[in-house]
């Protein structure tokens, strides 16, 4: 009984595929796995890896933390089970910058020279047409073609056999019986119900246009504008990946959205339970009417930044460049977010409408407050408004968000002190790698970083660091908050701060690397005499709370 592998790149239809092998009997499937890491979850908690998606979605419970030894004792007991084991690869991650491959892509099927040899297997790639895959994602056009006419030359040097999601959405029994027979699985009507089957990573999550029609079905070409059409009809790359792979080369060539069609589809989002209930939470967080009608802006935006396509989303941006709030949790103080900018939204949601940071489980009242990796300093906000007494230090590299924390300071007339530096175990200059406002990380602080690869991006500039633990020894601080969320970068700081820090201290701390860099800081902080707690585990992240009184 062979493993069978799907490869697919992101945007190209691999969810429902996902969904709809799922749903076959005797099949047990992997959604989005890969040496480097797992893809984008579901829900609040996202199993990335092979032992966390077998255990919690399966109740199969693998030994082995490696990727290849994991998918080689799963497939193990799949067979014992006569279970069928299929993996659905996140090819992504191969072939495009992202933190989890330094930035830096291998352009290899690292999954395939993982299992090579070590177990029958049967690869197959979904794929779909280039300019498709580039609007449902979109980007700079020859950097992301690039990148997918490197996919699409590997796929063919393997000579992994192809199957395409314009044909699959034509006719779905067809290909399917087809991709069943290759991959020796049993075809069974039972994938018509693929709507109910939840083990799936992808983008079920994000309202795609293809899960909003609850079936399977061609979908019309998003719309372009003038500009990018004429930017992708003279893409040599993507005209060399559509002819490599059967497909037409020119964006007119296949049937774009009407008005109407688009019409209906913002009104569908518009009307999305989930959504509106997303927006009236927001507004909820508001003291005035005021307040609460500019925070229900905020929450429309979380689901659909205000820089998106869509005609909501265009008027929007026009409207509402910046939006100033003020959320209950932070009294009287006011804060201004960029609606189009997702980094600014994602942290107003886990710090004021999520309150990932509960101040009441500190102890003491601190003497100072360190926010390092302040963002736009909604927690120094959060921390001036309960500690008005405390002396507060935020620590942002980012010129951007430093701008935005100035602002917020002269907004509120409040005295925190900002340093416009990254933390780390040094003084000096680093380069520092911005891909959106919040998550800018140190090289080195994740993987080896490419810095190359991350300037092609037009995101890596030098930025001064500090060295933390002389900052807290020269002050000689009795009792200390800190907070730690700086990109990876938290494995080198905290265990050269931890044998220093004052008797009363508290915590927050977000870690990488699913779980394994929390359980050494842990153990570090334990030794010292800290309690520690987590708060929330987010895939690879971890947020977690220690204290010592």
């Amino acid at each position: 009984m062979a493993v069978a592998v799907m490869i697919c790149y992101a945007r190209s239809g691999g969810t429902v595929l996902n969904q709809c092998l799922g749903s076959l009997p005797q099949v047990v499937i992997l959604s989005e796995v890969n040496p480097l890491g797992g893809g984008s979850g579901k829900g609040p908690v996202f199993y990335r890896t092979v032992k966390s998606q077998a255990s919690q979605w399966y109740g199969i419970e693998v030994k082995s933390d490696d990727f290849a030894e994991g998918i080689l004792e799963l497939h193990e007991i799949c067979q014992a089970r006569g279970l069928h084991l299929v993996m659905r690869d996140w090819s992504f991650v191969n072939f495009a910058p992202q933190p989890e491959n330094g930035f830096a892509p291998p352009n290899r099927l690292l999954t395939l020279e993982a299992l090579q040899g070590k177990c029958e297997l049967r690869a197959f790639a979904f794929v779909r047409d280039a300019i498709d895959v580039w609007l449902s994602r979109s980007g700079a056009v020859n950097d992301f073609f690039t990148n997918y006419l490197r996919y699409v030359k590997v796929l063919l040097e393997h000579k992994v056999p192809i199957f395409k999601y314009e044909a699959f959405c034509r006719a779905p029994d067809s290909v399917l019986r087809e991709i069943c027979r290759y991959a020796g699985l049993e075809f069974n009507e039972s994938y018509l119900s693929y709507e109910a089957f939840e083990r799936v990573n992808g983008d079920v999550q994000l309202l795609s246009r293809g899960i909003q029609q609850h079936s399977i079905r061609p979908l019309r070409r998003k719309r372009a504008d003038r500009k990018n059409i004429q930017e992708l009809n003279h893409c040599s790359r993507m005209i060399e990946a559509n002819r490599l792979l059967g497909y037409p080369i020119a964006y007119a060539a296949v049937p774009c959205e009407n008005l109407l069609i688009r019409a209906k589809r913002a009104s569908r989002r518009l009307l999305r339970i989930e959504r509106l209930k997303q927006i009236a939470s927001f507004a909820r967080l508001g003291g005035s009417a005021f307040d609460r009608l500019n925070l229900a802006i905020i929450g429309y935006a979380r689901g659909h930044p205000l820089k998106s396509t869509g005609v909501f989303s265009a008027i929007g941006h026009l409207l509402f460049r910046r939006v100033i709030v003020r959320p209950i949790v932070l009294g009287a103080m006011k804060v201004q977010l960029d609606p189009s900018d997702l980094g600014d939204l994602v942290s107003f949601q886990e710090i004021v409408a999520d309150r990932s940071y509960d101040l009441s489980l500190v102890p003491f009242d601190p003497e100072v407050i360190l926010d390092c990796g302040a963002h736009i300093a909604l927690f120094s906000l959060l921390a001036r408004n309960r500690y008005p007494n405390a002396k507060i230090i935020a620590f942002e590299p980012n010129p951007r968000n430093i701008e935005v924390i100035e602002r917020h300071l002269r907004l509120n007339k409040t005295n925190i002190s900002v340093v416009p530096a990254a933390v780390s175990t040094t003084y000096g200059k680093r380069r520092f790698s911005a891909q959106t406002s919040n998550t800018g990380s140190l090289d080195g602080a994740y993987t080896a970083v490419s810095l190359d690869s991350a300037e092609k991006l037009g995101e890596s500039y030098e930025v001064d660091v500090v060295d933390l633990r002389s900052v807290i020894l020269k002050m000689k601080i009795e009792s200390l908050l800190l907070k730690v969320d700086i990109e990876g970068e938290e494995r080198n700081v905290l265990p050269a701060v931890i044998p220093i820090l004052p008797k009363n201290c508290a915590i927050f701390l977000e870690t990488h690397n699913w779980g394994r860099d929390w359980a050494v800081i842990s153990k570090r902080l334990q030794d010292n005499g800290f309690r520690t707690k987590t708060i929330r585990a987010r895939g690879q992240y971890i947020d977690a709370f220690a204290w010592r009184a």
